[in-house]
């Protein structure tokens, strides 16, 4: 896949310049997240943040991209419990076969 640049607020546990190729291989998963997913929060005000969004999709990694997604949100959904989702909460998985 080649690259043109970084998406605004891009997070990336394999960095990249612009230009650059970005190597994926099978297994590989490439998640496109809205903010509101990071910052859902819990009734003592923490954050669901990025290091629970990479256990959960740790977890998850072997399912199909829809259990991938659908799993994530019912680990946010089940995080911020009855404060809800107070911000859009976008989760797009592809995974690489």
């Amino acid at each position: 896949m080649r690259s043109i640049g970084p998406p605004h607020a891009c997070v990336t546990l394999t960095p990249f310049a612009a230009g650059t190729n970005l190597p994926v291989a099978t297994g590989d998963v490439i998640l496109l997240t809205t903010d509101g997913i990071i910052e859902a929060t819990d009734r003592s005000g923490d954050q669901f943040g990025f290091t629970r969004l990479r256990s959960a999709v740790a977890r998850l990694a072997k399912g199909s991209a829809r259990e991938m997604v659908e799993g994530v949100m019912g680990e946010v959904g089940r995080f911020a419990g009855d404060t809800g989702l107070r911000d859009d909460a976008t989760l797009v998985a592809v995974k690489i076969l």
